[in-house]
């Protein structure tokens, strides 16, 4: 069983954004859950403000997010495994087939496409 979050968009990349993430999955922990997802399929790439003077752009924010959220569950339990799925998982050109470099996210987290999309699970 894994639980899913989708925190939207502006994406609240600030530790009361990361908190609200926490709040949301801590009673799954409570049940024993050890696999989280953290959703941002089909959204935009808008931060908050206060994000955006943190972060600058989108990218940055997201691995901090991410690296601040599996933190906080590893605090709970150190086996907890943390998801996303990414907002793009679809692109036409030749280039954008290769698979992003693993060192943009967070060294242990995992990325996931919904059920409708042919990707691979990694």
């Amino acid at each position: 069983m894994a639980a899913v979050y989708a925190p939207g968009i502006p994406l609240d990349a600030t530790g009361e954004g990361v908190a609200r993430t926490l709040d949301h999955f801590r009673p799954w922990q409570d049940r024993g859950v050890r696999i989280f997802v953290v959703k941002f399929d089909d959204v935009g790439f808008a931060l908050t403000p206060e994000s955006e003077l943190r972060f600058g752009k989108f990218a940055p924010a997201l691995v901090g997010y991410l690296r601040l959220v599996r933190q906080g569950l590893r605090r709970r339990d150190a086996d907890a495994k943390l998801y996303f799925l990414p907002q793009t998982y679809w692109w036409t050109t030749r280039a954008s087939t290769r698979t992003p470099r693993r060192s943009a996210r967070p060294a242990d987290s995992r990325r996931t496409w919904d059920s409708s999309s042919q990707g691979p699970r990694s």
